[in-house]
């Protein structure tokens, strides 16, 4: 397989989230304004929680990949940190 590089986690889980590579996704985002909200093409696989377990390892590499960003998040102890 093919090693691809993502702008970020969310461009590499909406391409890959359905199982397989959504070629049309990938592209979408590549082509896209920065901060653009894209959505995969293809449904989410949830079988055995495939697409949690996918998230969970985007992020893990992410912040492997840049530990920098990983010290900042570590430096924020005990705050809550949410998503809107």
């Amino acid at each position: 397989m093919k090693m691809q590089n993502y702008r970020s986690v969310e461009h590499a889980y909406q391409t890959l989230k359905s199982g397989s590579f959504d070629e049309i996704t990938y592209n979408k985002y590549l082509s896209a304004k920065k901060g653009s909200k894209i959505t995969g093409t293809k449904l989410a696989n949830i079988k055995n929680n495939y697409n949690i377990k996918l998230m969970e390892d985007l992020i893990k590499s992410s912040f492997e990949q840049n530990p920098e960003a990983l010290q900042i998040l570590l430096n924020t102890g005990n705050k809550i940190i949410t998503h809107t």
